[in-house]
């Protein structure tokens, strides 16, 4: 029969226990004791099975380092194909900004070349180019509605007279208007 302080020690090196349960449960076993009681009996140990050769531990081992050899193989592969898909998303960007850019400069140049864009006029351009930024289809469409012509035919006179008369204005104030006239007529019918 053992005593208390070899079933607390047994006990505290299995289960965690609290020192203020010790008094308690001291008292209890020593009732059990003295009732004579029979304690119960210990849990079977769990019997253990074939063990493990070293043979068999070092081929597990040699797997599990395999394994991970093949989990860090996929890792920087993962990591290459993400670095090569950015890369690629970021160029097929560019190109595409480079094509929209030449599209927008082409169009600006047949513009000046028909008449419809004053040449010499940065500014014209530069608002020209705005436009076909903000709506290329839409400054297209206004662009084509710009009177084409190699140079201003007008005089002084009917210059200040076009000015007044939005019909008669020519470049890049009569295609602004066109384009906004373009614009509201659409936000009508879309009302």
């Amino acid at each position: 029969m053992k005593t208390f302080s070899e079933f607390w020690t047994a006990l505290t090196g299995k289960v965690a226990v609290p020192d203020e349960m010790k008094s308690a449960l001291e008292a209890e076993y020593n009732k059990s004791m003295e009732s004579g009681t029979p304690r119960p009996a210990p849990p079977p140990t769990p019997a253990v099975g074939n063990p493990v050769t070293p043979e068999q531990f070092a081929a597990a081992m040699a797997e599990i380092t395999a394994l991970k050899q093949q989990l860090a193989d996929a890792s920087a592969l993962i990591g290459k194909e993400a670095t090569e898909r950015a890369a690629a998303t970021k160029a097929i960007a560019e190109q595409q900004k480079a094509a929209r850019d030449k599209k927008i400069a082409d169009a600006i140049e047949a513009g000046v070349a028909a008449g419809q864009i004053p040449a010499k006029n940065d500014d014209a351009k530069a608002k020209w180019q705005k436009m076909f930024e903000a709506d290329f289809d839409g400054a297209a469409f206004a662009l084509e509605n710009v009177p084409k012509s190699a140079a201003p035919t007008k005089t002084p006179a009917t210059q200040q007279h076009a000015a007044s008369t939005p019909l008669l204005r020519t470049g890049a104030d009569n295609a602004a208007m066109i384009y906004a006239a373009a614009a509201d007529e659409l936000m009508s019918t879309m009302q």
